[in-house]
């Protein structure tokens, strides 16, 4: 075989006869042909995005430099020596549509293209010495389901956009009349199935040869070959005991060779593992069940506008992953290229790829939809079913559809298991958003909902547990898998958890040198700048971000608490520039972790891994009269057993308060164990604080906030009146009181506010403008304020009784005591406490209905703070508020 490479410069001619020359591999924006964007289109068809653009700029995702929507001619002119009887190939790796004419004559592909796998023309009987050759390439999908491939993360414009170009290799290849064209390996328990594809010119007798390091003896077999592609199969191919397997972090992979009368050699990579249910209804690897821990690529790339090509890019992005514990990426409605297969190989990375589709009504129910992804179906397990990182696929985002369209699904699984049944299937990844249950004739469900029941933590709204249930660390789904377990036996993981919103990092504007701009993160500077929020933006941005990594952890550890479950698929780790500008991750749009301490890989990792000890507490404040009394278990999904000392401490100022030590049962691998119940006596603890629960098994740690309160000083304050009207304040504070006013922490009691929960914004308010636009506070522990209240300048658990309440919405020139954080899309002066002179008196109003919550410690540690504040020299007000001011805050 010989390679001619085809890369370089191209004249090229778009529909309107406009002219260029380009370099390819690469897009048209990358080569600067196009216009620079100025309206946004609607993503996604239940969308609700802000459709005002001011100044004719985007604001609800990156736009591009050079954007271009239609089909072009790409020429060049090939000179090529005699054939000599060989056959000739043109292979382009990676386009939209892509057509060739070879000397102004079209030629028919020899191999389907798609958009996930390469385009091969056989141009044996239409080359010359002098050529020329001219790809046809389009970005609108004429013939092809051009919606559900635009909404899908293979094409839209909210991530890697819908470039137009070819991406990957473009060669000529030269072969001998008769060669191997395609070798698929199938690992199984023991053996080895192998497929040689080989494609002849004409009838003869071959004698072919196998061989690899993992067999024992060479395989040898004389064949009869016809005219045509001839499919050779060895079946059950003992494969030697101590060949090492492909496992979870380990890229053991071993070469297979094939070889033949008068055909060249050819070698592929594979590895040999098993993956499938375990029998039991979840996910196992070489024997072992596993714990996903999944992250998914939406394949936003931001300098240069498509998915990487090249394998030490994928590779730094897969280590990236690693380390904040990922085992698995699901590639979202969008198929990676070789090289990405090729690093997951490498490090023991499980990949999903999905079908280009995201079609969330009409799946499949057309002819043109049912054609085009059984092709593309068909061609991704073939073109990568050598690497055993593909271990599972889906045929899409969030499909939904009739009748009709249901049925062809059902057909697409048995067409991929005819193809290649070591994989596993499944007809989408919350196909009908979960309403419907788990399709049966699937080898797995991924959803956020199973019915009416939650999957997942939080949805938008935002609903679920973590913001409706006061916190403990003991909630899990077995009471919804017990219910799915009635009708569907396989293995279940949750669907695109987490997004939590977190506050724009500006300093990524620099950092953007290639083909999109940024408009929507200079659109949000420019108002937070000019709304006077700059000055403490990046603190406000740490806040949001550590937020967001306490809702992932209990997100993640609810899962790993679920006996049942095979574990959870992220959205995401990083940040997804469109649909409103989701920033919901660690990562920026650059695969850069943020350069704030929550993003630090090592921090989320403490609690992502396939190791690890569960505490299960009832709730997570104390007072000092109770005592910590908990249940610890243990998560082992990892490949070997775990036993030894447990240990379990309580700490204070980093220092151990009170410990107990046992001895742990053996924690097997693939299930829960329960170690035992602890308790920790809080007698003694003199001052309340925020201590650190520690718990260790073999050395393998986790470790849980707890907040104790002392009580037995608290009384009643003499010098400060408390009132839940504005009008009773009002006449106390005439009489130059000091004056508490409290009321009800709804959104009623307030001229203007916004209703308040615990977590940040779910996803985006540009694609879920319902949602309130709450992100969290940002405390001064240093303030006086919170003497007798622990706290970081962040919210932590300690906080959810206090934020399921309202924020005031602050008249201009009116400033909160400590800052509430507003969503970028809407950036209103919030606030919980307000301090002011106010008539006579002294004024301190708070919207969090403290005084309906005092069965909580940590209400009343609060109540007794501000007291105390208010009580003291400190209590100061540096603003005062006319009675005007206070009726547009409070209404009566």
């Amino acid at each position: 075989m010989k390679i001619i490479d085809l890369s370089g410069e191209y004249a090229v001619l778009l529909d309107n006869n406009s002219t260029y020359t380009a370099s390819f591999p690469g897009t048209f924006d990358e080569n600067r042909i196009g216009e620079r964007e100025t309206a946004a289109e609607k993503w996604h068809p239940d969308s609700v995005l802000d459709e005002s653009v001011p100044d004719g700029i985007i604001t609800t995702r990156f736009a591009r430099k050079y954007a271009y929507e239609g089909s072009a001619r790409l020429t060049r002119s090939l000179t090529v020596g005699p054939l000599n009887g060989k056959r000739a190939f043109i292979d382009a790796e990676r386009a939209r549509q892509l057509w060739l004419s070879v000397n102004g004559k079209e030629v028919t592909e020899y191999q389907k293209g798609t958009l996930s796998t390469p385009y091969i023309f056989e141009v044996t009987d239409s080359l010359k010495e002098e050529n020329t050759l001219t790809f046809t390439a389009s970005n609108k999908y004429e013939d092809l389901p051009a919606t559900a491939i635009k909404y899908s993360s293979a094409a839209t414009n909210e991530t890697q956009t819908n470039w137009l170009g070819i991406l990957g290799h473009i060669q000529l290849r030269i072969e001998n009349p008769d060669f191997i064209s395609r070798i698929n390996t199938y690992t199984g328990n023991g053996s080895i199935d192998i497929t040689v594809e080989i494609d002849a010119s004409e009838k003869r007798e071959c004698n072919i040869t196998i061989s690899s390091d993992v067999f024992s003896n060479t395989l040898s077999r004389c064949i009869e070959l016809n005219k045509g592609i001839n499919t050779i199969v060895f079946n059950d191919i003992k494969i030697k005991a101590d060949a090492e397997r492909w496992d979870e972090y380990e890229g053991n992979l071993h070469t297979l060779t094939v070889s033949g009368d008068g055909l060249d050699e050819k070698s592929v990579n594979f590895g040999i593992r098993e993956f499938g249910d375990d029998g039991k209804g979840h996910l196992a690897l070489n024997g072992h069940r596993i714990f996903m821990r999944c992250e998914a690529n939406c394949g936003a790339v931001s300098d240069c506008g498509h998915i990487p090509m090249t394998v030490d890019e994928w590779r730094e992005i897969l280590l990236l992953y690693k380390s904040y514990g990922v085992n698995t990426v699901r590639f979202h409605s969008h198929c990676p290229c070789d090289a990405a297969f090729t690093a997951a190989d490498e490090l023991g990375i499980i990949v999903q790829p999905e079908l280009s589709n995201w079609d969330p009504k009409n799946a499949l129910e057309s002819e043109e939809s049912f054609e085009y992804y059984r092709t593309e179906l068909v061609q991704i397990i073939k073109t990568y079913g050598n690497h055993p990182s593909f271990c599972m696929l889906t045929f899409g985002n969030e499909l939904a559809c009739n009748d009709t369209g249901l049925e062809r699904l059902h057909k697409m699984l048995d067409i991929a298991r005819e193809c290649d049944d070591t994989r596993m299937y499944a007809i989408g990844s919350n196909v009908f958003y979960g309403e419907r249950g788990a399709d049966e004739k699937s080898d797995f469900f991924t959803a956020s909902n199973y019915y009416k029941d939650m999957l997942r933590g939080t949805s938008a709204g935002p609903v679920g547990y973590i913001n409706s249930d006061y916190p403990d660390t003991k909630h899990n789904f077995n009471a919804v898998m017990a219910k799915l377990r009635k009708s569907f036996k396989k293995p279940v993981f949750s669907f695109e958890v987490g997004q939590y919103e977190i506050l724009p990092d500006f300093k990524e504007i620099d950092l953007f040198k290639g083909v999109l701009i940024p408009d929507n993160l200079i659109y949000v500077r420019d108002r937070v700048t000019e709304k006077g929020f700059i000055k403490s933006w990046e603190q406000w941005v740490e806040a949001t971000g550590e937020l967001s990594l306490i809702a992932y952890r209990e997100e993640i550890e609810a899962v790993l608490r679920t006996e049942d479950m095979s574990g959870i698929s992220l959205l995401g780790l990083q940040d997804f520039p469109g649909q409103g500008t989701a920033l919901v991750g660690m990562i920026n749009s650059h695969f850069m972790p943020k350069p704030y301490s929550f993003a630090k890989p090592e921090r989320f990792r403490r609690f992502f891994r396939s190791q690890l000890p569960l505490v299960k507490l009832d709730k997570y404040t104390y007072t000092t009269d109770e005592a910590l009394e908990f249940e610890v278990v243990f998560a082992n999904y990892g490949k070997n057993a775990v036993n030894g000392e447990v240990i379990c401490s309580l700490e204070i100022n980093s220092e151990v308060y009170i410990s107990q030590k046992a001895s742990a049962p053996t924690c097997l691998h693939s299930m829960l164990t329960n170690i035992g119940r602890f308790t920790l006596s809080l007698e003694g603890i003199q001052t309340s604080t925020k201590a650190a629960l520690k718990v260790s098994v073999n050395g393998i740690e986790n470790e849980y906030p707890i907040w104790i309160y002392t009580e037995n000083n608290r009384t009643e304050p003499q010098n400060v009146i408390t009132c839940t009207t504005l009008e009773e304040a009002l006449v106390h504070l005439e009489a130059g009181k000091r004056v508490f006013l409290s009321p009800k922490g709804e959104k009623e009691s307030f001229v203007e506010s916004i209703k308040t929960n615990f977590t940040t914004d779910f996803w985006s308010v540009g694609t879920f403008a319902f949602q309130e636009g709450y992100m969290g506070c940002l405390p001064k522990p240093e303030h006086p304020l919170f003497a007798e209240f622990p706290t970081e300048s962040h919210a932590d658990w300690q906080w959810w009784a206090l934020t399921d309440s309202a924020a005031m919405v602050l008249p201009d020139g009116t400033e909160p005591l400590f800052d509430v954080m507003d969503s970028y899309a809407r950036l209103r002066r919030l606030g919980f406490i307000v301090e002011c002179n106010a008539g006579n008196g002294k004024l301190l109003i708070s919207s969090m209905g403290l005084l309906e919550k005092t069965q909580y410690p940590e209400v009343r540690a609060m109540l007794g703070s501000i007291y105390s504040y208010m009580e003291s020299d400190s209590f100061c007000p540096k603003q005062t508020v006319s009675e005007k001011t206070l009726r547009k805050i409070i209404v009566k």
